[in-house]
């Protein structure tokens, strides 16, 4: 079973984004079961993955006391294998898009999020 992780702060914007993964999920069914899970907590977005295979980690950029940069800097130093990632973002710098590419995040989404672009991202990076 594929799991994905979505870490956001705003727990509005957290449980839509939850809800309409599952239905992107449900729709997707070549990726098979998948479980979604969710969390407003860097401490608990570290240790979900610890405790499981995740096979996506969908951030949020912005999250209270620390950035989804951190967040991937944490999980690489953890003894923990590493998910496919996708930052949920406003509009991104150059500087910002030199770090994704540092460190190596899959996929970044500009907000407004469309459904058919998540449905794509999602496909593309839970299939491969």
């Amino acid at each position: 079973m594929k799991t994905i992780l979505i870490v956001c702060a705003d727990s509005h914007i957290q449980k839509a984004l939850q809800k309409l993964v599952q239905t992107l999920l449900t729709e997707l069914r070549s990726i098979g079961p998948a479980k979604v899970l969710s969390t407003d907590s860097m401490d608990e977005a570290i240790y979900l993955i610890g405790e499981r295979e995740v096979d996506l980690l969908m951030i949020d950029h912005q999250l209270p006391g620390m950035d989804a940069f951190r967040l991937i800097e944490s999980i690489d130093n953890a003894p923990i294998e590493m998910a496919k990632v996708l930052i949920v973002k406003d509009k991104p710098t150059v500087a910002n898009l030199v770090r994704i590419a540092e460190l190596g995040i899959d996929e970044i989404m500009i907000r407004p999020l469309r459904r058919d672009d998540l449905k794509r991202i999602l496909q593309m990076l839970i299939a491969r």
